[in-house]
């Protein structure tokens, strides 16, 4: 179980030199906006352009074709006429930021949109509208329309290559394709990122349900291992829930884990003891016995008398490897929320080891 612990600090020391700060860049093209977990580019024109995930490695994971949070005309014209815009935030450095940061676009017709990117670890981030005139806004798409949902006032794209979701809760009832109408003032939550169900249970609570519901009718969004995944999923959220620190929540996870292992580890154990009192009268046949057969023979002679299976501690081991291997998938599944987790002893932050 130690080696349990081990992969459980190197998941928190994945993030160890990171910070929860937001960087603006200025570009030719536009603005780059780069979080803990993306890096989100705008145009000139006030639109999202790209969007890439930065938690492992730089991964592109939405490209516009026209849909990003673009405003079009009755007729089908685009909104780009931009007059003046600005960003907004607790700005602790040039261009560096503390908490959530605003970039607002202002355009020559009266129209006003508002980005918002919550530094956060859900993937986060709020549009608002503010028009005098009836337009259309369209919604980011990570795949093709084949799996697009649309339920209620929600607006789902989901790619199965990185496994990677774009949902959408607008202000909207009435979500035609991946567009909304949108008149006077509104808002959309934009969750874009890799899909967990804890960000959508943690974001959406009150429908969450119904949204898996709807992801269940995707193709690629579950695996084969997710019956027993899940459950050790929703059993670590448990325990932090109750204990509010993810310190004590891996240490506990730990103890139940080994707890609940302890008959196999036992096995294992009291199987090499046996096979390391065996030595003396092993290597005493293996002098005696030069014959590659005849040794091999008497040595299981030997272990049937004894009642000791040779591979009983390979094997309880094996038994074992696929739990661990599946335990430090379930603490890496949280690795975002490490890097907003609070303190825990000496750390004031996990992610960052002080």
């Amino acid at each position: 179980m130690r080696k349990l612990v081990v992969l459980a600090l190197i998941a928190i020391s994945i993030l160890i030199f990171a910070k929860n700060e937001v960087y603006v860049n200025q570009t030719e093209t536009g603005i780059r906006v780069v979080t803990r977990f993306r890096e989100i580019e705008f145009d000139n024109n006030g639109n999202l352009r790209n969007v890439f995930l930065v938690v492992n490695q730089r991964t592109h994971i939405f490209e516009s074709d026209g849909d990003g949070f673009n405003l079009l005309t009755p007729d089908g014209s685009e909104v780009t006429a931009v007059v003046s815009s600005f960003v907004e935030g607790e700005e602790i450095g040039s261009g560096v930021y503390s908490g959530d940061v605003s970039l607002t676009y202002v355009y020559d017709n009266g129209v006003k949109k508002t980005f918002t990117v919550k530094n956060v670890p859900d993937y986060l981030m709020i549009v608002n509208i503010e028009t005098p005139d009836t337009l259309t806004l369209t919604l980011p798409r990570v795949w093709y329309e084949s799996n697009d949902r649309m339920i209620m006032d929600y607006f789902i794209s989901f790619a199965p290559k990185g496994k990677v979701l774009s949902l959408c809760k607008t202000s909207s009832s009435s979500v035609v394709g991946n567009e909304i109408e949108v008149v006077g003032k509104a808002s959309v939550v934009s969750h874009m990122g890799p899909y967990k169900k804890i960000f959508l249970k943690k974001l959406f609570p009150e429908d969450y349900d119904l949204l898996i519901e709807q992801m269940k009718t995707i193709d690629g969004t579950s695996s084969w291992y997710d019956p027993v995944f899940y459950p050790l999923v929703w059993f670590f959220w448990w325990l932090f829930e109750i204990t509010k620190n993810f310190g004590w929540t891996i240490i506990i996870f730990t103890i139940i884990v080994r707890f609940i292992l302890y008959p196999l580890y036992h096995a294992q154990t009291k199987s090499l003891i046996k096979m390391r009192k065996l030595q003396p009268k092993v290597e005493a046949i293996r002098k005696k016995y030069k014959n590659a057969q005849k040794q091999q023979e008497e040595l299981m002679k030997l272990y049937k008398e004894e009642k000791v299976n040779p591979a009983g501690g390979c094997l309880m081991l094996l038994v074992q490897l696929p739990v661990f291997f599946l335990l430090f998938a379930v603490i890496r599944y949280f690795q975002e929320e490490f890097a907003f987790g609070s303190r825990f002893l000496l750390w004031n932050d996990l992610s960052i080891g002080g």
